[in-house]
């Protein structure tokens, strides 16, 4: 008996073909029908089906639409349904490797029992560097006049509350210096109701907003919340547009920020460009405008300092004519530049950014780091969102936020820690010996400025001490 078993075993396993996709498929999947396959690679989660959550869309990478990448990559997904998953709450972006499953059709496969899935770190957000930070975050329908509002996403004070809880925990989690927010109620109430709970929640008075003068419930805005401790403002909360067409002047906002460490200052222009929600015929010419717009808004006058940070839901792609515009009149794409394979927006399987952050070239020399934090797009709102009443910090949004990394230049100031000292020296030294660049700005590092990092660099940092 037990030699029989053991032969059919064999059989069993022997029947199970070993392959890597999409390579072994080129040639299209009928001698895989009706057999078991072993994929011999990692495998992602790329979306569930809306209603259905054990029916899903998997592939050997997260792919990216093709108005992000260039290429298009939608014909790699693979239809997989897996019944007696029993945890349905599994993000996008989850991974499994060697996955088992019967071939039923073309392009789709079935798997038996609970998958193991593995998961990226989403509770801690990613390391970007910088003494500085500045989160752009879409707030997704935050009113605080929901019952008056026709555009708020909340039926209840619970749904609220919920909403609520789960954007403060979320920001504060990623602890930066500035929120330019989107989607945020016109009037002061959401912004300053929203800044009293972060107060109370740190437990000192420590985070302030920036008013404006607009006061409709039906419309949302762009809006600043920042460290009062790490910053001052510098001048007005000003339009980043000319134009009064549609309600823009709300929604691109600019404003000049002072490190009071360093006295440094920086130019944080914050936006929401039209949505693509095909509302009307002229979608890509509106958001083409809201472009042009704030490239001649930058021009038009000094607000503050030359250094300019472009963040916000510019709702198009980087390779869409919107985004190229910003890049073709000097401002680098920072998103694509530090995390080129990232995303912030899941969409028909397909993953890309909507949320952007672009710098002037003197900016861009400052910029530590910038990375997407996967808490939002990737979870099912049926599953997270606050309608569901789930207190967690993932779904509080559809669009996942930017975290941007900045050191303002401090001549001399090597490491990084806004204050020239013996320890910039040490660091300098460092790196010229073993290389080391952790906290390190070349920019800052270079006291000289003959575009080299040498024992001179530090004769120029010990004149300054000296002063």
């Amino acid at each position: 008996m037990r030699a029989t078993l053991t032969l059919l075993l064999l059989l069993v396993c022997s029947s199970i073909s070993a392959v890597v996709y999409p390579d072994d498929f080129k040639d299209g999947w009928d001698k895989y029908v009706g057999k078991t396959i072993t994929f011999n690679q990692r495998m992602y989660l790329c979306s569930r089906h809306y209603s259905r959550p054990d029916r899903m869309y998997i592939s050997h990478k997260r792919i990216q639409c093709e108005e992000e990448c260039g290429d298009d990559e939608t014909g790699h997904l693979i239809y997989m349904t897996n019944s007696n998953t029993t945890d349905f709450k599994v993000p996008a972006g989850a991974y499994v490797d060697n996955l088992t499953a019967y071939v039923y059709s073309a392009n789709s496969i079935s798997v038996s029992g609970n998958i193991q899935w593995q998961d990226i770190d989403r509770e801690t957000p990613p390391d970007v560097g910088g003494r500085l930070k500045v989160v752009t975050a879409n707030l997704q329908k935050y009113f605080y006049n929901w019952q008056k509002s026709s555009y708020a996403d909340c039926t209840s004070e619970q749904e609220f509350s919920v909403q609520t809880t789960k954007i403060a925990s979320a920001l504060m989690l990623m602890d930066a210096d500035v929120y330019a927010l989107q989607e945020i109620e016109e009037t002061p109430y959401a912004i300053s109701y929203l800044t009293d709970l972060m107060n109370t929640e740190y437990g000192e008075d420590v985070y302030a907003y920036i008013s404006d003068s607009w006061n409709n419930v039906n419309y949302s805005k762009s809006a600043f919340i920042y460290r009062k401790d790490k910053l001052l403002t510098v001048g007005g909360n000003e339009s980043g547009t000319a134009s009064n067409d549609y309600i823009y002047v709300y929604r691109m906002r600019i404003q000049c920020f002072q490190e009071r460490l360093t006295g440094e200052r920086f130019v944080l222009s914050v936006n929401h460009f039209k949505a693509k929600d095909n509302s009307d015929t002229k979608d890509e010419e509106t958001r083409m405008q809201n472009a042009r717009n704030l490239v001649n808004r930058l021009k038009s006058k000094n607000f503050g300092d030359a250094d300019v940070l472009i963040v916000g839901d510019l709702n198009n792609y980087s390779l869409e004519a919107p985004c190229q515009y910003l890049v073709s009149n000097g401002y680098i794409d920072q998103t694509k530049k530090y995390s080129p394979d990232g995303y912030s927006y899941l969409y028909n399987n397909t993953v890309g950014y909507l949320d952007h952050a672009l710098a002037n070239k003197s900016m861009d020399e400052q910029i530590s780091g910038v990375a997407p934090f996967h808490i939002n797009t990737d979870y099912s709102k049926n599953m997270y969102g606050h309608k569901m009443l789930d207190t967690t910090i993932h779904r509080y949004s559809d669009h996942d936020p930017i975290i941007v990394g900045i050191n303002l230049y401090v001549q001399g100031d090597a490491n990084c820690d806004g204050v020239v000292d013996v320890s910039d020296i040490t660091s300098i030294a460092d790196y010229i010996l073993n290389g080391n660049t952790k906290s390190f700005s070349i920019k800052n590092a270079d006291a000289d400025n003959d575009g080299a990092i040498t024992v001179a660099d530090i004769t120029s940092i010990a004149s300054i001490i000296l002063e």
